[in-house]
């Protein structure tokens, strides 16, 4: 079965695809317990509620956070 990708709207909006790849997940398994055993965790910036996505997206564009910037789906 092939992907149906809407060629049209990626042309009307001058889009590109870029394919990555980030291994197999015993390798993604082997990079969790690595994190966990050595107690390293992601630099959070700010959390931002679900409502608040937008605020979220505009802290992004304004480029002065410092680490990740993370969307609560469960408040």
């Amino acid at each position: 079965m092939q992907p149906k990708v809407p060629v049209g709207a990626l042309i009307l909006n001058n889009a590109s695809v870029h394919g990555i790849t980030v291994g197999n997940r015993a390798d993604f398994q082997a990079l969790c317990d690595f994190l966990s055993s050595n107690d390293i965790h992601p630099v959070i910036d700010r959390i931002f509620r679900f409502d608040e996505a937008p605020d979220a997206f505009s802290h992004l564009a304004s480029g002065s956070q410092f680490g990740k910037i993370c969307v609560d789906f469960t408040h």
